[in-house]
């Protein structure tokens, strides 16, 4: 997330927020089951793509800001 310049901590907040849109993230590539989910961090959406590990344990793998299409979809879903 570094990457992103969203730290750890903010992106976590995204599971807090109760007007998220999940998604499976259906790669063939991968080796393990991907989530997306786009959700509000104070005054930003993040789109963060996870992955749960031993059933308690959530990996994220990557959090940058939203994009305007998927800002618009979370919008659109909870006007």
């Amino acid at each position: 997330m570094r990457k992103h310049g969203i730290a750890f901590d903010d992106a976590a907040q995204v599971f807090l927020d109760g007007g998220r849109i999940e998604s499976y993230d259906g790669r063939e590539d991968d080796e393990e089951d991907r989530w997306a989910t786009i959700g509000q961090v104070h005054a930003a959406v993040l789109y963060m793509i996870y992955t749960v590990r031993h059933e308690d344990t959530i990996r994220i793998i990557s959090a940058p800001r939203a994009l305007s299409h998927e800002q618009k979809q979370t919008r659109e879903a909870n006007a």
